[in-house]
């Protein structure tokens, strides 16, 4: 409840900075690391952000009603620690 006040999941926390909802995680990451080679979220190709951007929101929609939401629901997951660029971050996943 601290780390995420709306009591969702997933949740990301990068040094001072907390972020919720898969689809923004997933673009914060990809921001974050496009300058490594390669690039997973491409800065100057707009058409291949623009696919990346459409699958992740499939993800966030069509996937996650058909496929994730029952899993979720008959498993629980409890807090990862992840470590990203040499710093330690939370991710959470599925219900607390």
């Amino acid at each position: 409840m601290q780390i995420n006040p709306q009591h969702n999941v997933p949740c990301l926390v990068d040094g001072d900075f907390i972020i919720n909802e898969s689809v923004a995680i997933q673009i914060y990451l990809g921001e974050k690391f496009s300058d490594n080679k390669p690039s997973l979220y491409p800065k100057d190709d707009l058409k291949i952000k623009s696919t990346i951007n459409q699958r992740l929101v499939f993800n966030s929609g069509v996937f996650w009603d058909s496929v994730m939401k029952p899993f979720v629901r008959f498993f629980s997951f409890t807090l990862s620690v992840v470590h990203i660029g040499g710093e330690n971050c939370i991710l959470t996943f599925g219900a607390f």
